[in-house]
């Protein structure tokens, strides 16, 4: 087991309490320091996965990073993070995810009749879907 941190280690307002029997726990002295921002509890977060088996680490950046760029604004990144995705974990834990966010991405760059096709895929790939609303939401955003 490792020894703790020395205390000039620790951020400002941090303390650890260490048990025998428990694992260490983190207390802040400024309840304000334990409160998120408002634009941290104001941010969206991903859709979660459909399986039970947690994805690999690499798997999941890249699909966060995906997720990130679409909610910046930046779906040329977010695709280049989906292909990568793609080419990387093929048939991944999070392939669903990974097709929804597509749609999204491209519809977002205007690429209508290629977020036509994939999301007529994406229903024959999930039919059940959790995230086919996501799908309907972004496919209706097309003129």
């Amino acid at each position: 087991m490792s020894a703790a941190a020395p205390a000039e280690a620790r951020p400002e307002g941090i303390t650890t309490n260490h048990a025998a029997t428990a694992p260490p726990t983190v207390r802040c002295r400024n309840p304000a320091q334990a409160t998120p921002s408002a634009a941290a509890t104001s941010r969206q977060e991903p859709p979660p996965s459909t399986t039970d088996d947690p994805p690999p680490v690499g798997e999941a950046q890249l699909l966060r990073s995906a997720w990130i760029a679409i909610e910046n604004g930046d779906a040329f990144t977010a695709l280049r993070a989906l292909e990568e995705h793609t080419q990387r974990f093929a048939d991944g834990v999070l392939a669903e995810e990974r097709d929804a966010l597509w749609i999204r991405a491209l519809v977002d760059i205007r690429e209508y009749e290629g977020a036509k096709e994939r999301a007529s895929r994406f229903h024959e790939r999930h039919p059940e879907s959790i995230h086919e609303p996501a799908v309907r939401r972004a496919l209706a955003e097309i003129p």
